[in-house]
């Protein structure tokens, strides 16, 4: 994984919702592909993943990907 810092203030995501998220935006694998490789069960990564929207004030997994994307650089 990348060692970039994530700049969204005041929303920061928790660390195991920013790694989900990095890795959706890295791979672009489903939540269940990215459950087995964080080793979590598919509803805790959809639970991160809903948190991190409303937290990044987007709607859908391409905005999420999108803002995160832009947020690390």
């Amino acid at each position: 994984m990348a060692s970039h810092v994530f700049k969204l203030p005041p929303s920061k995501l928790s660390k195991r919702e920013h790694e989900a998220v990095q890795l959706l935006s890295n791979t672009g694998w489903s939540y269940l592909r990215i459950a087995h490789a964080m080793g979590v069960k598919e509803s805790t990564v959809k639970y991160w993943m809903q948190v991190a929207r409303q937290k990044m004030n987007v709607r859908n997994r391409v905005e999420m990907v999108v803002k995160f994307t832009r947020s690390v650089g």
